[in-house]
């Protein structure tokens, strides 16, 4: 699950946002050019999926962005709890692509996705 907090430039230790909530996260990122997005899959997805069931699972998603941005390839990350290497993979995104974050709940059932994009004009 994505969480948002920002804070006062001259205080780390008052927060003036501390949020879950997608509609919130999207609303503070959208001033300063950030594109924030939470899908759902059109199916369940089982824990050993493959990049392709991923990618048509969320095809509407995909595709209504790949209109609206103007994107031209899509990449698929998941990046499970148990990856040693995941903070590097959470942090590491192009901005030419669409780069879906695959956040997957411990049991790795209920899979869910967020995308940070930057708005089409930077690409």
């Amino acid at each position: 699950m994505s969480h948002l907090t920002i804070y006062r430039d001259d205080s780390a230790s008052h927060a003036l946002l501390d949020t879950h909530d997608g509609e919130q996260i999207a609303a503070a990122l959208l001033p300063i050019g950030v594109r924030f997005e939470r899908w759902s899959a059109s199916r369940q997805l089982p824990a050993d999926v493959n990049d392709a069931a991923v990618m048509e699972a969320y095809q509407g998603d995909i595709e209504r962005l790949k209109t609206e941005c103007g994107y031209q390839s899509v990449d698929v990350l998941r990046c499970l709890p148990d990856n040693p290497n995941r903070e590097q993979l959470r942090t590491s995104s192009s901005t030419s692509t669409l780069m879906m974050k695959m956040k997957c709940a411990s049991s790795s059932r209920a899979p869910g996705c967020s995308i940070c994009a930057p708005p089409a004009k930077s690409i």
